[in-house]
């Protein structure tokens, strides 16, 4: 498991999402309208294969692209 952790500044709709190396979404987190504070997600990895994955926060017209190791 591991916890994404983000903060937005303005409300709007944010997505979070978890895409494997060939783009396909593996992992919808988020897809709501927020409000502006903190926010924590936890994603349990324990179905998936060891690997790459990447982490894609979009928000106020900005997207975030982080990647994410799994390895049990």
């Amino acid at each position: 498991m591991t916890t994404l952790t983000y903060n937005i500044g303005n409300p709007g709709h944010v997505t979070l999402g978890i895409f494997d190396p060939i783009g396909r979404v593996v992992a919808d987190l988020v897809n709501d309208t927020v409000i502006p504070g903190e926010y924590a997600e936890t994603w349990n990895a324990s179905g998936f294969a060891d690997g790459i994955y990447y982490c894609r926060l979009s928000a106020d017209n900005i997207t975030k692209i982080n990647k994410v190791l799994v390895l049990k």
